[in-house]
């Protein structure tokens, strides 16, 4: 990834930088009913949430105040303490007063696209075709891109109901484009030299 970032003269990270940032700016929310959703997980902070993470639990908890749907949590064990990440975002759920018979955890994912490779046999059990996804705005476009890989037709649900300009938004911008540039040189490599290690990770 950084080899190709050189050798295109930084091109290729502006371009995906790009990407990473308008995903953020212009993703606005739909406004069609939300039968299922999944909520990506988020590394724990002394086995707390984070407010990135709150920013994306109080987003789905809003979108369940009323009917019948799903909430899946996404994330394993990435930190020392006894809760996974869907583990404490479930209780995190609970305490915004949605039913703990709504909520679906996954907790043997460690990273994004594992996050989206378990979500997918669980949406085939609970038989949820298009289903609402909702993270970050820094973190859309990445999320969008891995799940085209996997072939998930989600709809992108921003945490935060506008973006908000600052030094730390658009730091985690940068770093954003650093793992989305390492995913799309490993996809792109992947299918130009047959590499099925790599096909088998991503896919």
């Amino acid at each position: 990834s950084m080899l190709v970032m050189v050798g295109s003269l930084g091109l290729t990270a502006i371009w995906v930088g790009r990407m990473v940032w308008r995903e953020a700016r212009y993703t606005v929310a739909p406004l069609e009913p939300v039968i299922c959703a999944l909520v990506m997980a988020r590394k724990l902070h002394g086995g707390k949430v984070t407010s990135d993470y709150r920013a994306r639990l109080t987003r789905a908890a809003c979108l369940y105040t009323t009917g019948e749907g799903k909430l899946i949590l996404l994330g394993g064990y990435t930190s020392p303490g006894p809760l996974s990440e869907a583990g404490a975002g479930a209780l995190h759920l609970q305490g915004l007063g949605v039913d703990p018979a709504r909520i679906v955890i996954e907790d043997r994912s460690r990273h994004t696209l594992e996050n989206l490779q378990q979500a997918r046999g669980l949406l085939s059990e609970i038989h949820c075709q298009h289903p609402a996804l909702i993270t970050n705005r820094y973190h859309l476009a990445r999320c969008r891109m891995m799940a085209e890989g996997l072939d998930l037709d989600c709809q992108l649900y921003p945490a935060e109901p506008v973006f908000h300009h600052g030094i730390i938004t658009y730091l985690k911008i940068v770093k954003e484009t650093f793992f989305l540039h390492w995913y799309l040189t490993g996809r792109q490599w992947s299918r130009v030299s047959s590499n099925q290690r790599i096909q088998k990770k991503i896919t």
